[in-house]
């Protein structure tokens, strides 16, 4: 629940003692970073209106907020494989303490700094067995089978969009074909499984044993065997993917020259510079050189685009690069993720999410107006949405670009200006601020500031 600004949980009598057992394990995973910012609150620091709205809770936690949190249909493959692999080493991690997770649900990751982050310490629990993870099952719906679906040519959109609780062994077995039972690992992890779905022998892993009264019984070593060789095969699934949508290279395949791009790169330069230590959502961030301009003036950021495999070179050069207060959206503008679970109230939208200082949008537009097929209020109002603070990259119909995207139907947009953009940013809220040319004479770089 939220108070103030703030993250907090409310705990029963049987949570804060669930909670005062997984403490001390809980205290070393955040010192590792795997696991949020977590503290019990003393009576006199709990607000007023969070006792209020949780009259019988007998304990309250405080967690550590996070700037935005991907949904798992925001993220990329090597995104999907980081969360699994750390929730596995949560698990791992867990077992000499006699603990474990009682779910692996994907949306209790979130990454912060470009790095996946367990969100839910209310997940450890004792369970009644160490040799088992009775949330194996879980784990394999909403890690394991996505990512062998990702390697078929599917994104984690394609997912969880349709599915909250992940791949049915079923779903995955039919998608692997009546031949994938051949392989011994297909056969264990997927088609027993299905089999047993068939014969509702399988059920939802997780809540089975957790909590047991006395001692958890059985050799922990045997799970863990079972934990190392799903990492494995998790590690092996991220390694073997390559990237190469068709915008992976468009760093070295625009139209501007040396001398333009260098232009370009300092106006959004000076835009940053002037919100150093705000929040910036790069709308359209490819694998992200324009985003990395903004850190390196002291932003943080939310990279966002509808490219798969732009965002996941981008995530993964990040990663590699030791990138700091960064973020990644993998969506459709113009068909942003929606709000889900109960009652659309769980999980916000995009658009609600995705609130930040200032925005940048550059060769964005013309992607929305043609592949999108929004009109230029709907655009408009569109990047309005995001900040007060905009830097919008202007390319007219002329552009090369623009002509390889309308080519046989140029006259749809040839009579587009920019100051038909500019009025279209006015009636949404945004006044015209200054623009810049770079030297292209077909893109012009302009600022908005919301009105007030």
């Amino acid at each position: 629940m939220h108070c103030d600004g703030r993250v907090f949980r409310a705990l029963t009598q049987r949570g804060a003692g669930a909670w005062k057992l997984a403490a001390p394990a809980a205290e070393q995973l955040i010192a590792k970073g795997m696991l949020a910012g977590t503290r019990e609150l003393a009576p006199g620091d709990v607000p007023d209106g969070l006792r209020q709205s949780a009259p019988d809770a007998v304990m309250f936690l405080e967690h550590e907020r996070v700037d935005f949190i991907a949904q798992p249909a925001e993220w990329t493959a090597a995104m999907l494989a980081d969360a699994a692999l750390l929730t596995l080493e949560i698990q791992l991690a867990l077992l000499p303490h006699k603990l474990s997770l009682q779910d692996a649900t994907a949306y209790n990751v979130a990454f912060r700094d470009g790095k996946p982050l367990f969100l839910d310490a209310g997940s450890i629990v004792q369970p009644a067995r160490l040799d088992v993870w009775y949330a194996l099952g879980q784990f394999q719906r909403m890690f394991l089978y996505p990512l062998m679906l990702v390697s078929r040519g599917f994104t984690p959109a394609d997912v969880f969009l349709s599915s909250l609780d992940g791949v049915t062994p079923s779903r995955m077995a039919r998608a692997l074909g009546r031949l994938g039972w051949l392989r011994p690992s297909l056969l264990t992890s997927v088609y027993l499984p299905a089999w047993l779905e068939g014969g509702k022998a399988g059920g939802k892993a997780g809540g089975a044993g957790a909590q047991a009264g006395g001692a958890p019984t059985g050799n922990p070593e045997v799970q863990a065997t079972i934990l190392r060789a799903n990492a494995r095969r998790v590690q092996r699934m991220r390694d073997k993917y390559q990237p190469r949508g068709v915008w992976v290279d468009y760093r070295n395949q625009h139209s501007y020259s040396d001398a333009d791009e260098k232009a370009k790169r300092e106006v959004v330069q000076a835009f940053a510079a002037r919100h150093a230590g705000k929040h910036v959502i790069d709308l359209g961030a490819n694998t992200g050189a324009y985003s990395r301009i903004c850190l390196q003036q002291g932003c943080r950021v939310l990279a966002a685009d509808l490219d798969h495999d732009a965002l996941d070179v981008f995530y993964r050069e990040a990663g590699r690069e030791g990138l700091k207060g960064i973020a990644f959206a993998r969506t459709n503008l113009a068909n942003p993720t929606p709000a889900i679970g109960y009652m659309n109230l769980e999980r916000p939208s995009f658009l609600q999410r995705a609130r930040g200082d200032a925005a940048i949008a550059l060769a964005l537009c013309h992607h929305l107006l043609v592949s999108a097929g929004l009109t230029l209020p709907q655009v408009a109002r569109l990047l309005a949405g995001f900040a007060p603070s905009l830097l919008v990259e202007w390319v007219a119909p002329d552009d090369p670009m623009f002509k390889q995207l309308t080519a046989g139907r140029e006259n749809l947009w040839a009579s587009l200006t920019a100051e038909d953009f500019v009025s279209a940013m006015a009636q949404a809220g945004h006044k015209h601020k200054a623009e810049h040319q770079t030297g292209k004479a077909t893109r012009t770089l302009m600022e908005f500031e919301a009105n007030g």
